[in-house]
């Protein structure tokens, strides 16, 4: 027999109403038919992207300052990605060109993304996105890009 037990820190606090985890149940979402989808130039990392400066803090690398413009150039050929505003809750799914066997971690490519979509307000805040999925694709013939498949009003199951 299988003892299910609440989820509760050594400090008294239970997480999740103290509810056994057995019965917890994460939200399920539908992504079907993205309302949006285009490529962009794939970002530094979120490692490359900020450093530390004494006394000021964390501010953009110029690599990620590049990127950023090299973002921008490459929407200014589709002019009509800017002009659309979704609905939150967003959905997104990135998938990251990985051109080579380096060992590397895409979720670090996420902050960059996300954080530019908010920038040229294709989505109004990051924190209304429900669903953020990264994955790697391996198609060598692309190059150094990232597919961006972006949905609105997003709903659980």
């Amino acid at each position: 027999m299988v003892s299910i037990k609440t989820c509760q820190s050594a400090s008294g606090f239970a997480p999740f109403g103290g509810k056994p985890m057995a019965l917890l149940k994460p939200p399920r979402y539908q992504l079907n038919n993205p309302d949006l989808i285009f490529t962009i130039p794939t970002p530094p990392s979120v490692n490359q992207a900020y450093t530390n400066v004494p006394k000021v803090g964390r501010v953009k690398t110029k690599r990620y300052r590049d990127w950023e413009k090299d973002a921008s150039n490459y929407l200014l050929i589709n002019k009509d990605i800017q002009t659309i505003v979704l609905n939150p809750p967003y959905g997104v799914v990135y998938s990251i060109n990985k051109l080579d066997n380096r060992v590397r971690d895409c979720a670090n490519y996420e902050k960059c993304l996300t954080d530019y979509l908010v920038h040229i307000k294709i989505i109004s805040k990051d924190e209304l996105i429900d669903v953020n999925t990264q994955q790697w694709i391996t198609q060598k013939d692309l190059g150094a890009i990232t597919i961006c498949e972006l949905f609105s009003e997003v709903k659980t199951l």
